[in-house]
């Protein structure tokens, strides 16, 4: 095998298993839990913008049509769809926050998820636990 390593590269295996099978590993978690909390954060992140860009072009429009009360009109109820846009996606913010408290008595166990070790209770709180946001920083 030692002739092939030139050739084809040197194999690390993962963490996990240099560590052992069930040991706390100072990796951040991965999986699809992480693929979609990260791609409902960035769907967010769009949302806002698209939110802040429609209330700036409903402002220009409000602004140079000031003899034209239809226009008008319409660059009022595009602010105010904005907000309630706005307001809806807060909300789903706060209702998760709330749901997540009262089914898991932590307000981010949903909003920020943790991935537990094969061999741990699985249990909020436990101490084998790995926090998929914390750098490095594990409990």
């Amino acid at each position: 095998m030692m002739y092939l390593s030139p050739i084809v590269g040197q194999i690390t295996p993962p963490d996990a298993l240099v560590a052992g099978y069930g040991a706390q590993v100072d990796t951040p978690g991965k999986g699809l839990i992480l693929l979609f909390s990260n791609l409902i954060k960035f769907f967010f992140v769009i949302a806002g913008l698209w939110v802040f860009v429609n209330v700036i072009l409903a402002g220009f429009t409000f602004v140079t049509n000031g003899s034209k009360p239809e226009k008008i009109g319409e660059a009022t109820d595009k602010i105010y769809m904005s907000i309630i846009g706005l307001v809806i996606m807060l909300a789903s913010f706060v209702l998760t926050a709330v749901i997540s408290f009262l089914l898991y008595k932590d307000p981010m166990y949903i909003l920020s998820p943790k991935l537990y070790g094969p061999t741990t209770g699985a249990t909020p709180g436990s101490v084998n636990q790995v926090n998929i946001y914390d750098k490095g920083n594990n409990q």
